[in-house]
């Protein structure tokens, strides 16, 4: 999603809040996606995706 769907379904949340919130899933995912390259790709893509998606949820939950 992008920030601008965070931000009408979480009317409450500050920009501030939003903005660090997306920067964060958004280099961290690189972050993991750099890390999985490095190490020779021993999970399955899928299951980096679901671990990047697990993630990117639960961060989420803090614009609650």
């Amino acid at each position: 999603p992008s920030i601008n769907e965070w931000k009408k379904s979480h009317p409450a949340a500050s920009e501030e809040l939003l903005e660090s919130v997306y920067l964060y899933i958004a280099n961290g995912s690189i972050g993991l996606i750099e890390n999985w390259v490095n190490t020779g790709m021993k999970e399955s893509f899928k299951d980096l995706g679901k671990i990047i998606g697990g993630i990117s949820k639960n961060a989420q939950l803090s614009l609650k």
